[in-house]
């Protein structure tokens, strides 16, 4: 009995010292070295084109606008920052790499699943072609060649590469697949395990604590993604000339920044419902909501890209769709966050109905105080 008291004791000590920690506002050695990550490539990309300079901002104003009002405004003395930083930094470079292995490898597998009856027929027309022009010339006839029907990208595929991609069911089975699997998915579930991979998120007092957390690892992974579009957007083997890649940088800075801070916060929304005010909800019911709204957001996207319409209103058709999108699911998002700030106001109450608590909740809410107070001192 003793040696369990003992051994009780040292493990509450060390959680204690943890929390301590976690709480501090100073930076720690890994948050240090990832500032110096992205030092080192805003000078890469700076150093290889000097007029690159110019995206800089499209790539770092975004995150740092949403962070100011999710974080810093409302949450600074209540979660350290250094916790923010790594969770962002998660998202970023880890995150983000896993991702892109799940995707490529799930990408390849439902389109041989879905396009099983066409591809025999495009590798007979592809030998065919390289057989009577050669690689290169298919490659550079590919890049050049513009479609005497630009409202139909399929056909400005056929004329380009030779093969003809029909709009049969698993056509748009994998266009499906795509959005709510490969994309929603895998990237709503790094969102979901960023905040769950540091012992400093379950162990904070603040109500906010994942809803922040899950919005700052959005924003570290659709910051990296948005650099991989605006210098890898101009196809294979061709760089976008500088004002592609302006138009790409600032345009995903307000519609990519703000469709994963939106679905970030759902994933935070449902993270909060289990751990903060304790419902019994399991990994779907927390990522589902996310991956509808990201699933949708990318699958009516896509399907119009492809459609055979004019490119007017087609662009018309994608701004519209998207807009709605994003702003119907950013009032669930302020639904659900106004909750979580009732149930705040209501936690002095709350704490006050359970004065016959246990003695193991008391510690545990002692310990809370403990890091509270910590956090408010000047």
């Amino acid at each position: 009995m003793v040696e369990q008291a003992v051994q009780a004791s040292w493990a509450d000590e060390i959680e204690e010292e943890s929390l301590r920690s976690s709480m501090s506002s100073s930076l720690s050695c890994f948050s240090w070295t990832f500032l110096a990550l992205v030092l080192v490539i805003c000078g890469a990309i700076v150093a290889n084109n000097l007029e690159d300079a110019a995206l800089l901002p499209g790539f770092v104003i975004g995150p740092l606008v949403v962070l100011y009002f999710v974080y810093w405004r409302h949450c600074r003395n209540e979660i350290p920052i250094d916790l923010v930083l790594k969770n962002f930094a998660f998202g970023f470079v880890p995150g983000a790499f896993i991702v892109m292995i799940v995707e490529l490898l799930l990408t390849g597998v439902f389109f041989l699943l879905c396009f099983s009856d066409q591809i025999p027929q495009w590798v007979g027309k592809m030998s065919d072609k390289v057989q009577a022009e050669g690689g290169g010339r298919i490659t550079e006839s590919a890049l050049n060649t513009t479609s005497s029907s630009p409202e139909d990208p399929l056909e400005a595929l056929e004329q380009s590469m030779g093969i003809k991609i029909t709009r049969t069911p698993g056509f748009y089975l994998f266009i499906f697949l795509l959005a709510y699997i490969v994309a929603a998915g895998t990237e709503e579930t790094m969102k979901y395990c960023s905040p769950l991979r540091f012992r400093a998120c379950r162990n904070s007092p603040s109500p906010y604590i994942y809803l922040v957390c899950t919005v700052a690892s959005a924003l570290g992974f659709s910051t990296i993604e948005n650099v991989g579009y605006t210098f890898g957007g101009g196809g294979e083997g061709v760089r976008p000339d500088f004002s592609q890649r302006m138009v790409t940088a600032y345009s995903r800075a307000v519609v990519a920044i703000a469709a994963h801070s939106i679905c970030g916060g759902i994933v935070g929304l449902g993270l909060s419902r289990r751990y903060i005010l304790g419902h019994e909800v399991g990994y779907f019911g927390i990522i589902l909501p996310a991956i509808f709204v990201h699933g949708s957001f990318d699958f009516l996207q896509l399907l119009l890209v492809s459609a055979p319409i004019d490119p007017a209103v087609q662009a018309l058709s994608v701004i519209f769709v998207d807009a709605a999108i994003l702003i119907l699911a950013a009032m669930y998002l302020w639904v659900g966050v106004r909750r979580l700030q009732l149930h705040r106001l209501r936690e002095p109450e709350l704490r006050g109905d359970r004065g016959d608590a246990s003695e193991g909740d008391d510690e545990e809410k002692l310990l809370r105080n403990r890091a509270r107070e910590q956090v408010c001192a000047p």
